[in-house]
């Protein structure tokens, strides 16, 4: 993270913890073991993409926020979880 000094230690521990995440998952789309297939293929980079969006969602639920962000967050939390529950299911039933 660049050092921005005029930002608070709260400011600055969201977003310690923001790069933390968006590292884990970028790693994980891009460390993911690949196939022929791009189904395959897409789902295996998809999940730490979709959990990643769940780990930033709730990091920033840890903050005060606006309140009208709550819901947003809310519902990228179980969408993104539901996702995630979807790809591992198709991934190991039919073996993309």
């Amino acid at each position: 993270m660049n050092c921005k000094c005029g930002l608070s230690n709260v400011a600055k521990d969201y977003l310690n913890t923001f790069y933390s995440i968006l590292n884990t998952m970028i790693d994980g789309m891009t460390s993911a073991e690949l196939s022929d297939s791009i189904s395959h293929n897409f789902i295996v980079q998809m999940i730490p993409h979709h959990k990643g969006a769940i780990a930033l969602s709730q990091n920033t639920l840890c903050y005060d926020i606006c309140p009208e962000l709550v819901p947003i967050l809310d519902a990228i939390i179980t969408s993104q979880e539901k996702g995630v529950k979807q790809m591992e299911r198709l991934l190991h039933s039919i073996g993309c």
